[in-house]
């Protein structure tokens, strides 16, 4: 098959959904594929039945009540963690990586969308997927590597308030105007404010938080639940996981009835111990108790904010709000009274994936140049030749050992909302006469620009062995490239000498041909 064959689709892999989109060949616009279920989103749920049989989607996530041992979702809140701090996932004495359960959940709606156009669900796919703005280096190359584990020719990775402003702006004949996307997901937020103009898209500032999302609001009602059982004179297990699944499921039931209904209260019946327990939710005691996770998305909105006018950028012509949780009112309300401006909910479910599909496309037509290697010629190109400019979520470093204070710090080579692809170097000096050796360890900021090492995220350690008879301040010359993906690409020169190091980064390990092989069995066994 050519390549010109080959399907390319647009992919939001979601925390709690996920949603593949294509553009159609003859209406050139972004069209939803369903699922086997005729169903245009895909819980992003695994099910290991057994060694040989995993299932990805609804029944996966209706079985999580009765097996919850058996059963792994909101695996995504684990793929911009450090390798050695995310989880590992262990079922039928097999351990899964996060990347790895992605891959699945991708292999899933993949195949659908393969099966649904009269394809051979194992046939091979190119793909745009999408991440949370504000995921670094880790997060991006984990997302990538996931679709690699999926059998995926994985074209970029692109943010997903960006996807959902392209998928915004494309109906909308050229015209010009600044956007903040608020995008409330399942499981992450995004806000982002980017300059549209046909489709060209300009990202100017964004934050977020990759531990806030609906299910939050879903824990909140939970704990509530628990609450008013207890002053009924009963207490709930606390390690009952099964329970534990049915108040999640019930507290997010109770979450979309207020949502989705103009009503004052909704019901929760929990069966716990042979007894069922009725209580009623009020959809003013849902705002209350969830308040302090609606401020923290606008504390986020107003950082966003203060970035874009760091970069001139004062006067916001919409405000669209993207992801399932944005259906609840309070949102909408909460937003408006603070920027002062009308809110539109766009395309809550399927905007990311629409405007996936139609970065997909442009790609796929030749209309959209990407580079994923942080070559020099790539790192030059011309910010107006772009047709999507994004920026570096998180300042990158490496550590130095100050000599005057005697401390070891972090010293940033390419510093955060740098526009991509973007480079930066820095030379730095040998400390003592023939030196043979040197730690180098490279940095991503974690919540903010700090010079402390305990303070910023350690992407990658490792030894370099220096070229003998070097004098103490021998000059060694440290280029980072971050290519239009966001992934790091590092480079090292001994300016005397000459000699050259390329850094790999295995700590954010590429995949392997071993990494294939032994995921094989799991990959062909979902259904």
């Amino acid at each position: 098959m050519s390549e010109s064959d080959t399907p390319i689709y647009g992919i939001d892999l979601g925390t709690t959904n996920s949603c593949i989109a294509i553009l159609s060949r003859g209406a050139g616009r972004p069209e939803v594929i369903p699922n086997t279920d005729t169903e245009l989103v895909t819980p992003s749920v695994v099910y290991f039945e057994s060694p040989d049989n995993i299932i990805v989607g609804k029944d996966a996530k209706n079985i999580a009540v009765a097996q919850p041992e058996l059963v792994c979702s909101l695996v995504k809140r684990e793929m911009s963690k450090d390798a050695r701090a995310a989880a590992r996932y262990s079922y039928h004495g097999r351990s899964y990586s996060p990347e790895e359960v992605s891959s699945l959940i991708l292999r899933k709606v993949v195949g659908d969308a393969l099966e649904a156009e009269g394809r051979n669900r194992n046939e091979k796919a190119r793909a745009v997927i999408t991440v949370p703005a504000y995921f670094g280096t880790i997060g991006k190359n984990a997302t990538k590597q996931a679709g690699l584990l999926a059998e995926l020719d994985v074209l970029y990775v692109v943010p997903e308030p960006v996807a959902a402003a392209v998928a915004y702006g494309a109906g909308r004949s050229g015209e010009k105007m600044t956007l903040l996307v608020y995008d409330l997901g399942g499981g992450t937020f995004d806000v982002a404010i980017v300059e549209l103009e046909g489709k060209r898209a300009r990202v100017v500032a964004f934050d977020g938080d990759r531990m806030l999302g609906g299910v939050n609001w879903d824990q909140t009602i939970v704990s509530w639940i628990r609450d008013q059982i207890s002053g009924q004179g009963i207490e709930l297990a606390e390690d009952d996981a099964a329970l534990e699944q049915q108040l999640l499921s019930k507290a997010e039931a109770a979450k979309k009835s207020l949502s989705k209904k103009k009503i004052a209260s909704t019901k929760i019946n929990i069966e716990y111990d042979g007894r069922s327990h009725l209580i009623d939710l009020s959809n003013e005691a849902f705002e209350q108790m969830s308040l302090h996770l609606l401020d923290k998305t606008i504390a986020s909105t107003r950082t966003a904010l203060d970035a874009a006018k760091a970069r001139g950028v004062t006067a916001i012509d919409r405000v669209l709000l993207v992801g399932g949780s944005c259906r609840m009112p309070a949102v909408a309300a909460r937003v408006k009274a603070e920027l002062g401006l009308e809110t539109e909910l766009h395309d809550p479910d399927q905007a990311v994936a629409k405007g996936a599909a139609i970065l997909a496309g442009l790609i796929g037509e030749g209309d959209f140049s990407v580079d994923m290697t942080g070559e020099d010629d790539a790192a030059a190109a011309s910010p107006e030749t772009r047709l999507v400019t994004m920026l570096t979520p998180k300042g990158l470093g490496i550590e130095a050992h100050n000599m005057k204070t005697g401390k070891d710090i972090v010293d940033y080579i390419v510093p955060k909302n740098s526009e991509l692809p973007a480079s930066g170097t820095k030379t730095f000096g040998t400390y003592e006469d023939n030196q043979r050796e040197v730690l180098v360890k490279i940095y991503e900021e974690r919540a903010a620009e700090s010079a402390e090492p305990a303070e910023n995220t350690l992407l990658h350690q490792t030894p370099i062995e220096l070229p003998p008879g070097l004098a103490a301040n021998s000059p060694i010359e440290v280029t980072y490239r971050v290519d239009d993906a966001g992934i790091l690409h590092v480079f090292m020169k001994e300016l005397r000498g000459g000699k050259t190091w390329e850094i790999s980064l295995d700590e954010l390990k590429q995949v392997t041909d071993e990494d294939m092989h032994r995921l094989k069995p799991a990959r062909e066994s979902v259904a």
